[in-house]
């Protein structure tokens, strides 16, 4: 039947009531609007949190900085502003046997009325040295302190709440371990952090504490707007990330939070203030205050249940149950699709051959389509690299199209061939297997299967009891349709929020998905004349085309998708040499001022040791700044050692210094800002991460009579200040540590430095 007569067209109203529905829950399920600064004092506004965002990130600020201190500073006095009770912890750590680090994290607290335990929320202030973490993650810490505000405008609260600004978390989460060992802790009952990967989205609320039963549902009660789904804790886990949460988590019960659309801007220049959401701002701020306000009004006794299901339907609701309960509600599925499926055989409303045509096409669509989109992708990476990442929605929405526009055509193909309850069949099938790969191997996302799966089931009857003659009606199996809408409001959302995690690199993977759930309005689909879906497919692969090629065009050179590239310096302090450095594959116009086009690739063990990976490498100006300082103030023999008293000092501030002995001498111990350092019979080494700026009193204790010579590494963040040196154009930034080859240890931006220092044989 062709819905283009002008007596059929109503027939397609069921159908574009569903894509309302679907677009309805789409809209639902985004970030909330957010609150003018003109709110009412307890009111968490996203306006004026952003005003300590713009405040701070307009320049990176990583931890060992200057502007990472004076971020430190801006929290303890807006703490100090605001009444809150704080504390700077700031540590020296041994780390290792010959290692030190500094830990250091800014903590406040709101003290209760009567308190369990307290409510603790993390954030950190440091951001990565390509960008100036204004989402990733002062977005955070700007959510906590208006939340904070916000609080001591309001009514007190029964448990203290404990703000913790941390730093280092992209170094190497000191913050988060100087809270871990701090007292405070051990009062906390429930832990939030807050993070991000982009700077836009929903705040999903991705990964908990193992046991999450009781904060899950808690979370869920509180009002504060959540985006969740267990699967989401499921993948996480699997994953080979972390962030300062992962310090927490096996400690107390909690919850980690990040909102991660565009993932472009993610650990760049990108990163700015101006390109901050204020609604996944509000979004922040919605979780810290009502979850502060939920949890600092229950007893925090005991947080710990089984743990959970839990997903969201529309906007903020959100359905919560057992994790145990998935294998009995799984069998219950299969019970009834099964039912289902044998009434329609045994009446033979459904055919062996039908059944089987209406399954196999989904199967021909989606390997079809995923290989040629995942082609597509991977030419897109060859030729942008992580520039592909600009236009990652717009890619991904493009691919689907083409994708859904392939199944119209299938179905179109096959509609003489399949009954409408057929192709339903075949998509049953299809959510059965789904969710038995699920339930066992990743059980916290088998309701993802199951609830298109019972509604598929359910809309199936449906079609078969109306099918008096093998057959239903036109009407019939258009109004079906009502029957699996809920399955298409469930989960077309979190399809969506896929795309923004796995990028348009993986989008092959999706393609899959988002066919199986057209598969539940095959049905539909199919009441369109062949002629009428083959003009659609046609028309959808054409947009989707477009897409691609708008997204493209986007992401040519400007400043909103600047190009990526690299751009390092070292010095060799011995030499007198110091060089341009550069990872890139080719040169540009701007890299090419310090690196000649032609110059050959060589590998740099000096500056990146075992790294077996060939950099550009050219002449550069001695830097401003000195070599590093092994300064001895005092020299002595007693009991049979030689004692060295030195002053260990990086000019240039460098985050990381290391020593190692280039000589023979044996090196019995050593102490530095408090801790001894094991020993070595050859070659001691050290290392050293984020020194105080005056230096550090360094004792060695070695055998007496033996050349003692320290080979010195130093890595600090930010190129020279040469007068050679000129700024970027708009169209170009350095590239970020989330480049998608890993394997390189050169760094753009980054500041190496060798040198040798000799001390002598003593007297």
């Amino acid at each position: 039947m062709n819905l283009c007569g002008k007596k059929n067209w109503f027939k397609a109203i069921p159908l574009l009531a569903a894509v309302a529905a679907v677009l309805s829950a789409y809209w639902m399920s985004l970030a909330p609007r957010p609150v003018p600064a003109t709110a009412p004092p307890d009111v968490f506004s996203a306006e004026r949190a952003h005003r300590h965002i713009a405040a701070n990130c307009t320049e990176p600020q990583p931890a060992g900085s200057l502007n990472n201190d004076r971020a430190c500073r801006y929290i303890q006095e807006e703490l100090e502003r605001l009444g809150v009770e704080n504390e700077l912890v700031l540590r020296y750590v041994r780390t290792g046997e010959r290692s030190v680090s500094r830990w250091r994290a800014v903590l406040g607290r709101i003290r209760g009325t009567d308190p369990t335990k307290a409510f603790a929320v993390d954030a950190h202030f440091d951001s990565v040295p390509w960008g100036p973490g204004a989402a990733d993650d002062f977005s955070g810490i700007a959510a906590m302190l208006e939340a904070a505000r916000a609080l001591k405008a309001g009514p007190p609260l029964k448990n203290d709440v404990i703000f913790v600004f941390a730093d280092q978390e992209e170094f190497n989460m000191g913050g988060a371990k100087a809270f871990r060992d701090h007292p405070w802790f051990q009062e906390v009952g429930v832990m939030l952090g807050l993070e991000t990967r982009g700077t836009s989205g929903p705040a999903l609320m991705f990964e908990t504490s193992p046991n999450n039963g009781f904060v899950v549902r808690e979370m869920a009660r509180s009002g504060a707007g959540a985006r969740a789904n267990s699967i989401m804790y499921d993948f996480y886990r699997r994953m080979p990330f972390n962030s300062d949460f992962d310090h927490y988590k096996h400690h107390v019960a909690g919850l980690n939070v990040a909102y991660i659309n565009n993932f472009d801007h993610y650990h760049t220049m990108l990163d700015n203030p101006e390109n901050v959401s204020l609604a996944s701002l509000q979004h922040h701020g919605n979780y810290v205050l009502g979850l502060a306000r939920h949890f600092g009004n229950i007893p925090l006794d005991d947080c710990y249940a089984p743990d959970a299901t839990y997903f969201n339907t529309i906007g903020n609701h959100m359905i919560v149950y057992p994790l145990s309960w998935g294998g009995p509600l799984a069998l219950i599925s299969f019970a009834v699709a099964a039912i289902v499926l044998g009434f329609g055989f045994a009446t033979r409303r459904l055919s062996p051959g039908g059944t089987a045509l209406g399954f196999l096409y989904v199967l021909v669509v989606a390997l079809v389509s995923s290989s040629i989109i995942g082609l597509v992708s991977y030419l897109f990476y060859l030729r942008l690299y992580e520039t592909a990442l600009y236009q990652n929605n717009v890619y991904a929405f493009g691919f689907n199209l083409m994708a859904i526009g392939a199944l119209a055509a299938m179905v179109g193909l096959l509609r003489g061939w399949v009954r409408p309850q057929e192709f339903l069949a075949g998509g049953v099938l299809w959510w059965a297997l789904a969710l038995y790969g699920l339930q066992k191997w990743a059980p916290g996302g088998a309701h993802l299967a199951m609830i298109p799966l019972l509604f598929g089931s359910v809309g199936l009857a449906v079609l078969l009891a109306l099918a008096g003659d093998r057959q239903p009606s036109d009407k019939a199996v258009a109004w079906s349709v009502v029957f699996v809408i809920p399955a298409l409001i469930v989960i077309a959302p979190l399809l969506v929020m896929s795309a923004y995690t796995l990028t348009v690199l993986a989008t092959f993977m999706l393609a899959p998905i988002a066919l199986l759930l057209c598969a539940l309005v095959a049905p539909q689909i199919s009441l369109v004349s062949r002629a009428g879906l083959l003009k659609t497919a046609g028309a959808l692969a054409i947009a989707g085309i477009a897409l691609i090629i708008v997204g493209y065009i986007r992401t040519l050179p400007s400043p909103s998708s600047p190009r990526i590239h690299c751009l390092a310096y070292g010095v060799d302090f011995d030499k007198e040499e110091a060089y341009w450095l550069s990872g890139d594959r080719e040169l540009d116009e701007w890299t090419s001022l310090y690196i000649p086009q032609g110059t050959a690739r060589q590998r740099l063990p000096e500056f990146v040791g075992r790294d077996r990976h060939e950099y550009f490498m050219a002449p550069a100006p001695m830097p401003p700044f000195s070599r590093p300082i092994l300064e001895v103030i005092e020299d002595r023999v007693e009991s049979g050692r030689r004692i060295l008293d030195c002053r260990l000092n990086s000019p240039r501030d460098a985050q990381r210094l290391w020593l190692r002995v280039a000589s023979d001498a044996k090196v019995h111990r050593a102490e530095i800002l408090g801790h001894e350092l094991r020993g070595s019979d050859r070659q001691w080494d050290a290392s050293f991460e984020i020194l105080p700026r005056e230096g550090a009193d360094l004792r060695l204790e070695v055998e007496p009579g033996t050349p003692l010579v320290f080979d010195v590494r130093e890595m600090s963040y930010g190129l020279p200040e040469l007068p050679e040196l000129r700024p970027r154009p708009a169209h170009m930034i350095p590239e970020p540590n989330r480049r998608l080859d890993r394997s390189r240890s050169l760094h753009s931006d980054f500041t190496y430095s060798i040198a040798t220092i000799d001390l002598g044989s003593g007297a």
